[in-house]
């Protein structure tokens, strides 16, 4: 080529397309990454004030069955309860750092347990009405929902 076009690259002709989808990429992971952190946020508050009723849930599995191993097991789950929302933050900022597979994991194993403490909840809340069952149960709801959110908007 002659004149003006003599030092111009040839740019692939996808290019475009494919540095648009990647920036779409990143910006989708910027965005699991906050709805992630809310998330997370949400059910740390709700594990913290929501493990009440997992230890409600235990002490009535343990009068009917009195063992040891049950008495632990739910200890462990009692503990993994009130962390579940630190492993949705660490998850949420793994995502939002272009890692998202292992972000998707940890979101994964938050709300795992969540979800389990969750219909505790609905079992629970459907009992009795009172302030200090609503309020944790409604914010692992939440905290829940975005975090299935995060784990849908991470590509």
């Amino acid at each position: 080529m002659q004149g003006i076009y003599k030092n111009m690259v040839d740019v692939h002709p996808n290019a475009f397309i494919y540095t648009f989808s990647l920036y779409r990429t990143m910006v989708r992971n910027k965005a699991a990454m906050g709805v992630g952190i809310a998330g997370g946020v949400c059910l740390l508050l709700a594990g913290v004030g929501g493990v009440a009723y997992l230890g409600t849930v235990r002490d009535i599995i343990l009068q009917v069955i009195n063992n040891e191993a049950i008495a632990l097991i739910f200890s462990i789950l009692i503990a993994i309860a009130a962390l579940g929302g630190i492993a949705v933050i660490i998850g949420a900022v793994l995502i939002g750092i272009e890692h998202p597979k292992i972000g998707k994991l940890f979101v994964w194993l938050g709300t795992g347990l969540g979800i389990i403490s969750l219909i505790f909840g609905i079992i629970s809340i459907s009992g009795e009405m009172s302030a200090v069952t609503i309020g944790p149960t409604t914010l692992a709801i939440v905290g829940t929902v975005l975090a299935m959110v995060c784990k849908y908007l991470a590509k």
